[in-house]
């Protein structure tokens, strides 16, 4: 819960922990906070990691926030303010100033590539299976100039079954 008075709390775990101790240089990191839609946001930049890690304070989770879709970078996002309650950023150039806005697919004029990456289910070492899956989506408008079905947005869902070490299992959908 977000009312925990000005007493520091954990939100991270084990595995968030290690995730982030596993950067180089971790004291060059930056942060921003913001709200949208009703969910405050913390977000972490790692640069010499090239990565970014978002917290969503509403549902207690962690994400990966990245501009683009090419491999594995972090979210250009070094600095944020409010103004006239919309949420803007900057890089670290601090040049350009663009409008965070969630109902869009594209951050910065690029394609967004987000995921969320939910805790490893254990029950007693037992294997278990799951028979449905339910995902649900707050949907905004995906830009109408994708050149063919390749570049529309995906849905990716990774199966992990070494406790979340390895993620073998993949399954592209798409969606817009």
């Amino acid at each position: 819960a977000l009312d925990s008075g000005y007493e520091p709390r954990r939100i991270s775990d084990s595995s968030i922990e290690n995730l982030i101790n596993s950067f180089p240089n971790v004291a060059a990191a930056t942060a921003i906070t913001f709200s949208k839609d009703g969910h405050p946001f913390y977000q972490i930049n790692f640069p010499a990691a090239d990565r970014s890690l978002r917290f969503d304070f509403l549902t207690g989770t962690f994400s990966w926030a990245q501009t683009g879709t090419v491999g594995r970078s972090r979210h250009f996002a070094d600095g944020s303010f409010v103004l006239n309650n919309e949420v803007f950023v900057w890089g670290a150039t601090g040049a350009d100033i663009y409008r965070l806005d969630t109902d869009l697919n594209t951050d910065n004029d690029e394609a967004m590539l987000r995921s969320t990456t939910t805790r490893a289910i254990e029950i007693g070492g037992d294997r278990f299976s799951v028979d449905e899956l339910w995902l649900d989506f707050s949907v905004g408008q995906a830009p109408a100039y994708f050149p063919d079905d390749d570049a529309a947005p995906q849905i990716i869902i990774e199966v992990s079954k070494d406790g979340g070490n390895t993620f073998p299992i993949k399954r592209f959908v798409p969606f817009g």
